[in-house]
């Protein structure tokens, strides 16, 4: 069985954010990232890994420490800021079925993102991404988990880069549009039915959220996060950091 390792030039993306590595690490930073990408993509454990490209328990011990220390989550934020120049951002959500493996609600004393909700255990991703098909901020919910309320929080923080945001009617609450409205963005939300004075919305842009959607279906043709089967909510993390940076090198 062959893993298709990453090429020189995506691994020089990682190495940077990467810790200086010992003598005693006989296997190579870039064999380590092939590995979790393959082990995310094709949902596979960490034991399945061939011999050849080293023990897997050292390979699965390495990724669980990068993980820890953010770096996963240092080379996807290194990449959204430079997402392109549009101004016009998107927000949603997607629920993942939580594996029982997974479904343990604490590790090492952090909340595992796992909740439950009318599927069951789940766990939600909030992202938002531009109208260039890149992703500039997510993050990790239990399922039960509000989609405006987690929504504020991204688009808070994300307020700079957009003058036009679209979402669906899950985002139309007066805190967002109030938000949005200080710092001069556009929202391009459809209102919701029990509003007594609907707030127009333009039906030609708001097509374009199909991008997003898209964007999902692409993070769970990886199987490794269509279904979470690992506990730590930082190492599942890394698989979305994983899976979204690789959407960056296929756009560019």
């Amino acid at each position: 069985m062959e893993i298709p390792l990453i090429s020189k030039r995506q691994f020089n993306r990682f190495k940077k954010f990467l810790p200086v590595p010992s003598n005693a690490e006989k296997i190579c930073a870039r064999v380590v990232i092939s590995c979790a990408n393959w082990v995310t993509k094709h949902g596979r454990s960490w034991s399945e890994i061939p011999e050849k490209y080293g023990k897997f328990d050292t390979i699965r011990k390495r990724f669980a420490r990068w993980s820890k220390s953010g770096a996963f989550r240092d080379v996807f934020t290194s990449l959204a800021a430079k997402a392109g120049k549009s101004n016009i951002a998107m927000i949603d959500s997607t629920t993942i079925k939580a594996h029982r493996t997974a479904a343990s609600m604490r590790c090492d004393g952090e909340h595992r993102q796992v909740g439950r909700s009318v599927g069951g255990l789940t766990t939600k991703i909030h992202m938002i991404a531009n109208i260039e098909k890149m992703p500039l901020d997510f993050c990790l919910t239990g399922g039960q988990v509000n989609d405006a309320k987690e929504g504020y929080e991204i688009i808070k923080r994300n307020q700079f880069r957009m003058k036009y945001l679209l979402a669906d009617k899950a985002y139309d609450t007066d805190k967002i549009r109030q938000n949005c409205s200080t710092y001069g963005t556009k929202t391009c939300i459809p209102p919701k039915c029990n509003r007594i004075s609907p707030a127009k919305y333009d039906s030609e842009l708001y097509k374009k959220r199909r991008i997003i959607e898209n964007m999902f279906g692409q993070l769970k043709d990886w199987r490794g996060i269509a279904m979470r089967f690992c506990r730590c909510a930082h190492t599942f993390d890394s698989f979305v950091c994983l899976a979204l940076i690789q959407i960056f090198f296929y756009v560019r």
